[in-house]
Formats: C-alpha cells, structure tokens, sequence
C-alpha cells in the first residue's frame, strides 16, 4: 500500500482549507504548486508564507473585534506573538507589521525582545509577556527588560519635561520677539511724526 500525502493531510485536517486546493492531483497552496518545490527542493521541506502571517493575524483581531462587539465587553484586546512559534528575523518582521505585543517563554526570547527594540522594531509601550517556567536566567532576563524600561520611562519623562520647558522658553521668545517689534514700530511712528513735524 502506498500512501500520499494526501491521505495524511485528508485524516489530519478538514479538507480542504482556503490556502489548500487539489488541482489534477496536485496540492497547491496559495496557488503554489507544492510538488514543484519538492521536485525543485527535496524533502523534508519546510517553508513560509509570509502574507499567511499577516491574513492570520488580522483574522483572529477581526474574531476578538466581533466577539467583544457581541457581548459589550468593555475592556481591550491585545494580540501576542508568542515568539517561540517562530524566532526567524523575516518572520518576526511580518508580524510586527500588524501593530502585536510579544509573549515570551525563555531567555532566548528576552535576547530577541531586546534586539527587536534596538532596531527599532518593537515600540517601546508594547507589552512583553513573559510566560513558561522561569529559572534563574530567565528571570533575570526579564529583571534586566524591566529596568531597562524603568530606565527608558525615566528618559522619556526627562525628555518630556525638556520639551515643555523648550517650548515654554520659545513662547517666552516669541514673545519678546513681538514685544520688541511692536517697540520698534512704535519708535518708528514716532519719528515719522517728529521727522513730519519739522
């Protein structure tokens, strides 16, 4: 007996799923042609497609959207990434383009936060969830995340208060400016009417 693939993905899953098709006993997905890649490839072959990462995402917020409409829940949604679903740098990218938070399982994970937030990847009011067992590692992985935000929090605080301080001095600035203008203006009136006077 010779069994395909097919009859795997038959027994596994509800088929067939949109991304799949089965056209002249060929399995495409996403109108890919899986056995080209195979014959182009070889097997086992392991691939992503990035545009899936995305439809998904937006799928299951589209889901929660509906469900708290639907029951007037009154609280947020916040989708997460687990990262140890995938930790490839093209994938990541994908999902970070959907405006996620990041869950976390170990301290390989908190090296990747750290990294997608030197690149400027991962805003820095996004959550980091940090789930699974924590050794000691791990745990102060995350006591060095937290810091290091405790430390950005009060950056951005002095910044803030610089900012306002900036703004107050350039509207001191302004005006002074118009209180000298208006100055010379007046001073020029004045010796218009003496110079017309003479």
């Amino acid at each position: 007996m010779r069994t395909k693939y097919i009859d795997l993905i038959e027994q596994t899953f509800d088929f067939p799923q949109n991304e799949f098709f089965l056209r002249e006993e060929r399995l495409f997905f996403h109108g890919i042609d899986l056995m080209r890649l195979v014959h182009e490839h070889g097997t086992p072959l392991k691939f992503h497609y990035l545009p899936q990462i995305s439809n998904n995402i937006q799928r299951a917020k589209g889901w929660f959207r509906e469900a708290i409409m639907n029951l007037g829940y009154q609280g947020n949604y916040y989708y997460s990434y687990c990262t140890k679903s995938s930790h490839f740098a093209f994938v990541l990218d994908e999902v970070l383009k959907n405006d996620v938070h990041i869950e976390t399982s170990s301290a390989f994970d908190i090296d990747i936060v750290r990294s997608l937030q030197a690149a400027g990847k991962l805003k820095h009011k996004s959550y980091v969830i940090c789930n699974g067992y924590k050794p000691e590692p791990y745990l102060q992985k995350i006591a060095d995340l937290i810091e290091l935000s405790n430390e950005l929090n009060r950056e951005n605080r002095q910044l803030k208060l610089r900012t306002a301080e900036l703004q107050r001095e350039r509207k001191e600035l302004l005006e002074r400016q118009r209180q000298a203008g208006d100055f010379i203006n007046g001073s020029l009136e004045r010796l218009r009417k003496i110079e017309g006077g003479l």
